[in-house]
């Protein structure tokens, strides 16, 4: 993906739910992509609705 980075939109999943444990993943998919950003970032399979006050709620928010 490095020599082709720019010819492509680049998206990623991730299962996790809290902002660290998303984070992690996000980063782990950075660099077996070899690339320093995504155009998107999913969750994947959020359906259940604790699940969902986890991975929305206020501790979710993105940090500086």
């Amino acid at each position: 993906m490095k020599q082709h980075r720019d010819r492509f939109f680049l998206a990623s999943k991730t299962g996790d739910r809290t902002y660290a444990a998303a984070r992690e993943s996000v980063h782990t998919s950075l660099e077996r992509l070899c690339t320093d950003h995504l155009d998107l970032i999913q969750l994947h399979n959020l359906v259940d609705e604790q699940e969902w006050q986890t991975a929305l709620g206020p501790a979710a928010r993105l940090k500086p």
